[in-house]
């Protein structure tokens, strides 16, 4: 608690507002996969820190449609459950947390049990019985602009600076209904030529994501990475 009180004093400081992802701890090559009795002790501890803002921003794990990130094994059905019953207990603790479940992969392959097809994984949302978004407050997006983290900052579609809009117009083809805004937590153009990717992303900001009223963050990945391809 200590530690992460002081994280969110020094970003009030300097006016940021955080956006939480909750993670486990690496067991070897993967994630810990999360368990549906850790959410309580979660929203215990989270609604135990003073935020810094109204808004409690948290993203629930990441990327779940790769193995790697849900203990080894891609299993929508139980990150749904989980996911789900986190953000159950998070609404029940304070209706201040805005809740997101993880962003995605959107260019992951069919490669079971190691990846999922991002829109395969999320028909798993029909798999839990009885459950609807109503917890959920907003879409984390991973929208980068493929394919090698190099597409065009004009393209649209899955697999692009737009894939947000592929993603809310997927969730509409499954039954939900809710309007979610959008906090794209991941982006970003492979490093090359530093003038070409700072050109990319004023025509992305300007042109695509500030306009659009449904985008509320743009977060990129990652400002500064000390390996390939970032």
């Amino acid at each position: 608690k200590e530690k992460w009180q002081g994280i969110f004093d020094h970003l009030r400081a300097l006016h940021l507002i955080p956006i939480i992802r909750l993670a486990t701890s690496a067991e070897g090559e993967n994630w810990r996969r999360p368990e549906v009795k850790d959410a309580q002790e979660w929203a215990n501890f989270l609604d135990s820190l003073n935020w810094v803002v109204k808004n409690r921003y948290i993203t629930l794990f990441n990327e779940p449609n790769h193995g790697s990130e849900w203990g080894g094994e891609v299993d929508a059905k139980s990150y749904f459950e989980v996911a789900f019953e986190f953000a159950k207990k998070l609404k029940e603790k304070n209706k201040d947390f805005f809740v997101m479940l993880a962003g995605m992969d959107a260019s992951a392959p069919s490669w079971m049990p190691g990846m999922e097809d991002e829109e395969v994984f999320l028909q798993g949302l029909t798999l839990v019985e009885g459950q609807t978004l109503q917890n959920i407050d907003g879409l984390a997006s991973h929208s980068y602009p493929n394919p090698g983290f190099s597409g065009s900052s004009y393209a649209s579609g899955r697999g692009t600076v737009r894939t947000y809009e592929w993603e809310l117009s997927l969730l509409k083809e499954l039954g939900v209904t809710k309007e979610l805004p959008v906090f794209i937590t991941e982006t970003g153009w492979k490093r090359g030529d530093e003038n070409i990717v700072a050109e990319n992303f004023k025509i992305a900001f300007n042109q695509i994501w500030s306009p659009d009223n449904r985008v509320r963050a743009v977060t990129p990945f990652v400002f500064d990475y000390q390996g390939n391809p970032f």
